[in-house]
């Protein structure tokens, strides 16, 4: 099922880095990402798309909101191929 998340985290190259680690530590391929500035300097937005099932989503979310670069995450959607 491909889900979809967003996140708001601290304008840095470590921060996605850490982000992108996440994905790797999990075996989760992402399928499409878009990084952009937000309306503040200090932050950009990541919207991730993933083929995962809700379980492994919930995981990535909740480790994702651990980390000390990322403010906010929130799931978009989820959609059956």
């Amino acid at each position: 099922m491909k889900q979809t998340i967003k996140l708001l985290v601290n304008k840095k190259p470590s921060a996605f880095l850490r982000v992108m680690g996440a994905y790797l530590r999990r075996g989760i391929d992402i399928e499409h990402l878009l990084v952009e500035k937000d309306g503040e300097a200090n932050f950009s937005t990541m919207t991730i798309t993933m083929d995962c099932d809700d379980s492994k989503l919930e995981q990535m979310i909740k480790q994702l909101s651990r980390q000390i670069d990322v403010i906010n995450v929130q799931r978009i959607s989820g959609e059956s191929h």
